[in-house]
């Protein structure tokens, strides 16, 4: 059985705490050049998810209308509604995640976002990822309007209940289809248009369902106050791991990928921030010394993609999961 590898980034400005910014800077996007190379190296395909602000900006623009002319690459929306026009909304918290606001306007902002790409670059989006992981029924609604085929904002074995009041309910990291109609609160696997390829993340251990079980209970509110959670992981009894460089080493990412083609996975998605490719931008690269330690866990996990024989493939060739 052929084994894919999706890498998704989310390409969007600098400034990691952005709410409120009206012209935020995007000076990160030109590292994409020295990461294009890499992957490049690897034979590895990116898509990049771009934002408002890095599909108008006149730097941001070149470079990626640069990537794209190399044809090693594909770009798909990404939308952070607090920089994303119409700027309707009042700029809170809760405002910052697309599923929180009201139907129309979701419906406008991803309009705007959707044009803006297609009147930039020539090319019809068809792949999306919420910003803040916000995806909901009416932001599935307009995917579908405006002709998506992949979502990858709904994330495996973690609730953000806490912050857009949804639980995707999500148990698998496996490819389905999203029908429209239905509350995303529960994710349903039917015949609709848009397929779900979620973020690769789950438990380095073999029984997902009873390490979820264990990390729920780890995680409430008496057990977090004794830092439970934290023993368990360095115990090694249940490690909740995302397969992404900014939170997991070369190691934790290339056993969470075997497991996941151990039990009959047929792709693992990484995901990142094109922010966290220059130092001091983001919390997961502070300096040279953490971007080595970055670079180092591309590499090394890169090369086990090319030693296993791991296929990569843009994340709107997803249909191949089928």
């Amino acid at each position: 059985m052929e084994n894919y590898l999706f890498v998704t980034i989310d390409t969007e400005e600098d400034e990691w705490n952005s709410v409120g910014i009206l012209n935020p800077s995007v000076k990160n996007i030109h590292a994409l050049l020295y990461f294009q190379e890499r992957c490049d190296s690897y034979r590895v395909i990116p898509t990049y998810l771009i934002n408002y602000p890095v599909a108008t900006a006149a730097s941001s623009r070149k470079v990626i209308e640069r990537l794209l002319s190399q044809g090693n690459c594909e770009i798909g929306t990404h939308c952070h509604p607090w920089n994303t026009p119409p700027l309707k909304e009042e700029q809170t918290k809760a405002n910052s995640y697309l599923c929180n606001l009201p139907q129309e306007l979701v419906e406008q902002k991803l309009t705007v976002m959707h044009d803006t790409i297609k009147a930039n670059f020539g090319i019809s989006p068809k792949v999306f990822r919420a910003g803040r992981w916000g995806f909901g029924k009416f932001v599935l609604a307009n995917l579908a309007r405006l002709g998506y085929t992949v979502d990858t904002s709904i994330t495996p074995f973690h609730s953000w209940s806490d912050s857009i009041k949804i639980d995707y309910k999500c148990k698998a990291n496996q490819a389905f289809f999203l029908s429209s109609t239905e509350s995303v609160g529960a994710v349903i696997r039917d015949n609709g248009k848009i397929m779900e390829v979620p973020p690769t993340m789950g438990y380095l251990q073999r029984n997902d369902l009873l390490c979820h079980k264990i990390y729920n209970v780890a995680t409430n509110a008496f057990f977090k106050r004794l830092k439970l959670n934290g023993l368990l992981d360095k115990l090694g009894l249940v490690n909740f791991r995302w397969l992404s460089p900014e939170f997991s080493d070369e190691n934790e990412m290339i056993k969470l990928t075997e497991k996941q083609f151990g039990n009959n996975g047929k792709f693992v998605n990484m995901f990142f921030h094109s922010s966290t490719l220059q130092p001091g931008l983001t919390p997961f690269v502070r300096n040279q010394h953490d971007l080595d330690v970055f670079n180092t866990r591309l590499d090394t996990f890169f090369q086990y993609v090319v030693t296993n024989k791991i296929q990569s493939l843009p994340l709107s060739k997803a249909g191949l999961l089928c």
